[in-house]
């Protein structure tokens, strides 16, 4: 990572002397390939996908294209903030914040997808997990692992050591396991009948 981002500065530094100047033509290089990423992915992407019989593949350009072209544009605003040699505190500020935003988005992302999914399993009516009460239970799985790995993210963009935060976890899962083990084992044994649908 670091060989590519050296090399975007040596390809800045043909420009001229001046960083500002640099910075500004390496975060607006990323704006107009995102631009082109969003038009291949709407354009091109798009027309293939208009073509098949559900509106599936359409919704998931609609949900992808945004995302693509904000973490470029990201991507590009953080190469610009090195690029400007900014003093440490205000470089460790700038970053957390880009990176904070690329979390939310790619969140905001997956949750949407999340729910694409569980629509598309309402409209088939074949599988068992679909069949029964079972799709909100794994919808709500999805949503604490997806918001749980989103926070573990957010630490990793602030530089937050997790280790201990993820150490705790464990300790009080397994406490709260001891202390819950009838209803999870009710939990369970529900799940199974109902997969197994008896």
């Amino acid at each position: 990572m670091n060989e590519q981002i050296q090399q975007v500065q040596e390809w800045a530094s043909v420009i001229g002397p001046n960083v500002y100047l640099q910075a500004l033509a390496i975060a607006l290089a990323f704006i107009v390939v995102g631009k082109i990423a969003d038009w291949l992915l709407s354009r091109a992407i798009g027309r293939i996908v208009r073509r098949s019989k559900t509106d599936v593949d359409d919704r998931l350009i609609a949900l992808l294209h945004r995302p693509i072209f904000i973490s470029f544009v990201l991507i590009g605003l953080a190469l610009a903030t090195q690029r400007i040699d900014l003093p440490e505190a205000a470089e460790y500020l700038t970053l957390g914040i880009l990176k904070t935003i690329a979390v939310i988005v790619w969140y905001n992302l997956f949750r949407h997808l999340t729910a694409l999914i569980v629509q598309v399993a309402q409209r088939r009516r074949s599988s068992k997990l679909t069949q029964t009460s079972m799709l909100p239970l794994a919808q709500n799985v999805v949503k604490v692992v997806l918001f749980a790995l989103t926070v573990y993210f957010l630490f990793l963009a602030w530089d937050i050591d997790v280790t201990a935060w993820v150490a705790s976890a464990g300790i009080v899962g397994l406490a709260l396991s001891f202390a819950a083990r009838d209803t999870l084992s009710n939990l369970f044994a529900g799940v199974s009948i109902v997969m197994d649908a008896p």
